[in-house]
């Protein structure tokens, strides 16, 4: 287990940005952003890459200046961010050195740990310990960088990307510890699973500058593919020659089948998002962990295809809605 919690009170604002431009030589990837981010919310941050997300973070982590606007942090938020690269790490320190900075024991609460004890519990192994950060795999610089965060005592985390390399087992760990946490955590992803199990507000990077909250991803989902159809309905029609009014072809409308799948299709999306949610809780329960590898990597599948069959039954319901 992983326990991140620094005794922030719920519901404290710890992050307020106000009417916050952000971007680089006059052009801004963020526009009039403003959101009040409490302890114990969990954002996470869709959008395509190069619109702005990694932005949002250098301006929160003070690398970058906001080109207007404020963003306002409480006086103890201790902020830690990690990147894709996973950087922030000395590549000549042996495991050990890095985790308790040359020191042979950590403090942990009201108590100390010898840092092998520590490691221990992000599933490092004693042989490892002399092992030097370069010759770490991406998922092992994740757990370590993990590791580091819980002695630093971050009460608001930027995550970029974190699922990236992490083997399943450490992946439920992280998620059950985000979930836990009483800070604040900010999370880029497109690991659509994590977003929807873990996070309780979603920033939507929309292009233009527009970033837009949400409630779930499914909302933001939903938004967008509305805000593309409507950008495809606005484009220019091709000149083309006049047509007589008989020859001009009617939109389609809904056949009786497709009226019946329609009124039946937010129920069915619900029954599947049941499913995918009773895979997750069988992933994270113990005792399909001590099953081993062979059954988490078989839930993992199933879990991979029933997300797959929700986003075919949203992209049908859009479909469906558009003919009606």
């Amino acid at each position: 287990s992983l326990d991140l919690r620094t005794g922030f009170k719920a519901g404290n604002t710890i992050v307020e940005l106000v009417d916050l431009f952000g971007g680089y030589d006059g052009h801004p990837l963020i526009r009039d952003l403003s959101i009040n981010i409490k302890a114990g919310d969990r954002v996470g941050i869709l959008g395509a890459n190069g619109i702005g997300k990694s932005t949002l973070f250098r301006i929160l982590a003070k690398q970058l200046e906001p080109m207007s606007g404020v963003a306002h942090r409480a006086p103890r938020v201790k902020l830690a961010l990690i990147d894709q690269a996973r950087t922030g790490l000395k590549e000549t320190d042996s495991l050990f050195d890095a985790a308790g900075n040359g020191n042979s024991h950590v403090d942990l609460g009201d108590r100390q740990l010898h840092v092998a004890s520590f490691l221990r519990r992000f599933l490092f192994t004693r042989e490892q310990l002399d092992q030097p950060v370069s010759s770490l795999s991406g998922g092992e610089r994740m757990r370590l960088l993990m590791a580091r965060l819980l002695l630093d005592g971050a009460n608001v985390l930027l995550l970029d990307e974190p699922t990236n390399d992490l083997d399943l087992m450490t992946l439920r760990v992280l998620e059950e510890a985000l979930i836990d946490f009483d800070g604040a955590s900010l999370i880029i992803s497109h690991d659509r699973a994590l977003i929807d199990r873990v996070c309780n507000v979603v920033l939507s990077f929309e292009g233009g500058g527009v970033v837009t909250p949400y409630a779930s991803r499914q909302q933001a989902m939903r938004a967008m593919e509305a805000l593309a159809e409507q950008s495809s309905d606005n484009k220019p029609a091709k000149k083309t020659a006049k047509k007589s009014p008989s020859s001009i072809p009617r939109p389609p409308k809904l056949s009786f089948s497709e009226t019946k799948e329609l009124e039946a299709m937010a129920g069915n999306i619900e029954v599947l998002e049941a499913a995918v949610e009773a895979i997750s809780v069988k992933m994270s329960d113990p005792k399909s962990m001590a099953k081993g590898h062979q059954e988490l990597s078989r839930l993992s599948q199933e879990l991979s295809a029933k997300e797959s069959e929700v986003e075919q039954a949203y992209s049908r319901w859009a479909e469906l809605e558009a003919k009606s």
